[in-house]
C-alpha cells in the first residue's frame, strides 16, 4: 500500500524568516507493482492567536515569536497489491 508521511510542528521563540522548498505537493509519490500512490505533502503556519493557513510548497514568509510551522511529509507510494490475510 502507499504510505503516510510524519507530522512535524515547529514552534518558534524568536521572530524568525522562513523558507521551505518542497517537492511532491501537487502530485503524490506514486505506487508501483499495483501499489497504491502515497499521500501528498502539506504544510501550514499559524501566528499566535491565530488560524492554520496553507501555504504553498515553496515559500518564504516573516513569522513573530509564538508561530508555528506544521510540515506534513508525503508518504512513499507502495509496492505490489496488498490483501488481507484472514487467520
Amino acid at each position: 500500500r502507499g504510505g503516510e508521511g510524519t507530522v512535524k510542528i515547529l514552534e518558534f521563540n524568536e521572530p524568525v524568516t522562513l523558507t521551505l522548498m518542497a517537492t511532491r505537493r501537487t502530485t503524490s509519490p506514486y505506487g508501483l507493482n499495483g501499489g497504491d500512490a502515497g499521500q501528498p505533502g502539506v504544510q501550514a503556519v499559524r501566528q499566535p492567536g491565530g488560524e492554520w493557513m496553507d501555504q504553498p510548497g515553496s515559500f518564504t514568509t516573516t513569522l513573530p515569536a509564538g508561530s508555528q510551522f506544521r510540515l506534513e511529509t508525503p508518504g512513499g507510494g507502495g509496492w505490489g497489491t496488498w490483501t488481507a490475510k484472514s487467520t
